[in-house]
């Protein structure tokens, strides 16, 4: 599996700039080159050669210029991934990072407020994931709340 970096309009051209191999299921780090110019609108995606299938891209992310070769730090905050979004089946998997040794709180609430799922954990690793069965909720609209004491994010879940 090879990971490939978009331009910084989101768009893969005829030949992407390759990030190196990956493996699939693990916890991959991946270097942008230096001398990539910065923008907001970069995608990553991944793609097998056997069978030959391709991701669909990340979401966008920013790059930043970094001169002289240092290695900018990452963007500080909570970042919360939910997939698949939609989820028609109905299963989540709900990816935290940027809450490393803070507690953590993440909430799912129903079109009218109540809560339908709950989850807090008393000290966050490194990165959190966690997979919700909402199978027994009725399809629809749902807000994921995920907190950490310093900062929350809301998500819109459609199930």
């Amino acid at each position: 599996f090879t990971a490939q970096l978009s331009n910084a309009s989101g768009v893969f051209a005829a030949s992407p700039v390759s990030l190196g191999l990956v493996t699939p299921g693990a916890l991959n780090t991946v270097v942008i080159p230096a001398g990539t110019p910065a923008g907001t609108g970069y995608k990553i995606r991944v793609v097998s050669s056997n069978p030959e299938v391709t991701s669909a891209g990340s979401a966008n992310f920013r790059v930043k210029s970094c001169g002289n070769n240092r290695e900018s730090a990452p963007e500080a905050g909570l970042r919360v991934v939910v997939s698949p979004n939609p989820s028609p089946e109905g299963r989540l998997r709900i990816s935290v990072s940027g809450a490393e040794g803070q507690g953590l709180r993440v909430e799912l609430f129903n079109g009218t407020g109540q809560t339908v799922r709950e989850q807090k954990l008393s000290k966050a690793g490194e990165e959190e994931v966690l997979d919700w069965d909402i199978t027994r909720q009725p399809g629809g609209l749902y807000l994921l709340r995920v907190s950490d004491g310093r900062e929350a994010k809301t998500l819109k879940v459609l199930h």
